[in-house]
């Protein structure tokens, strides 16, 4: 088997409490999908202050 690169990568920072509430802003960034890392600015502002096991927050989170 030959070695494969990835063409897209992702990079993803959160700080989290006992609860698994975000504390203050994540950063969700990726790369190869333009010429410059993307980052999913409208997501990290929704996940501010969500708790991440609750179902409503990935359903919010991709709509």
């Amino acid at each position: 088997m030959a070695n494969a690169h990835a063409y897209v990568n992702a990079g993803f920072r959160a700080s989290m409490n006992s609860n698994f509430t975000v504390n203050g802003t994540p950063s969700l960034v990726f790369g190869g999908v333009k010429l410059s890392p993307l980052r999913a600015s409208e997501t990290e502002q929704y996940l501010s202050g969500k708790n991440i096991l609750d179902s409503g927050t990935l359903k919010g989170s991709y709509s």
